[in-house]
C-alpha cells in the first residue's frame, strides 16, 4: 500500500506528466507523439539550455521500451497547429548550436528512484572549446540501447 501511494503522489504533482485532467508545467516547444522538447522549469544553465522528456512518467529511459526511445532520437512532431514533421531532437538540436559554433551536451538526469521522480534528458550547449573538453569530465555511454 506504501508503494501505491508513493506512486500516486509522484503522479499527482509531477510537472513533466500529460494527465487527463492536465498538462505539463513545463512550457513546450516542440510535442512528439511519446516525447516533447521543453523549457527548463527553473533557471537555464546557459543561453539554451532545454529538456527532451518523455511523457509517460519514468524514473529512468531505461524504463522505456524501443519505441519510445527512439522518438526521442528520431520524432513525429507536431509545431502547435502545423502538421506533423519529421525531426530529431538530438540531431535538431546540434545542427542549431552549430551554427554558432556550440556543441550541444546531452546528459539524463534522474531525481529520485524513491520519490519515483520523472527523468528527463538535459540538451545544455556549450562553446565548441570547451565541448571538446566534455569526455574528460564526464563517462561517455553510447545511446544504442542494450538488449
Amino acid at each position: 500500500m506504501i508503494d501505491y501511494a508513493r506512486t500516486k503522489k509522484a503522479l499527482d504533482s509531477c510537472p513533466f506528466c500529460w494527465q487527463d485532467d492536465r498538462n505539463p508545467l513545463a512550457a513546450i516547444v516542440a510535442l512528439g507523439q511519446k516525447t516533447y522538447l521543453s523549457c527548463t522549469l527553473t533557471e537555464e544553465l546557459v543561453p539554451g539550455h532545454c529538456l527532451i522528456v518523455p511523457q509517460q512518467h519514468c524514473m529512468s529511459t531505461l524504463e522505456l521500451d524501443d519505441e519510445d526511445w527512439e522518438e526521442i532520437r528520431v520524432s513525429h512532431t507536431r509545431h502547435m497547429d502545423r502538421k506533423a514533421d519529421l525531426q530529431n531532437f538530438m540531431k535538431c538540436l546540434m545542427k542549431m548550436h552549430a551554427k554558432d559554433n556550440k556543441g550541444v551536451l546531452f546528459y539524463e538526469t534522474i531525481c529520485s528512484f524513491r520519490e519515483q521522480r520523472h527523468t528527463f534528458i538535459e540538451a545544455v550547449p556549450l562553446p565548441f572549446e570547451e565541448f571538446q573538453d566534455a569526455p574528460a569530465y564526464f563517462r561517455v555511454r553510447s545511446t544504442h540501447r542494450l538488449g
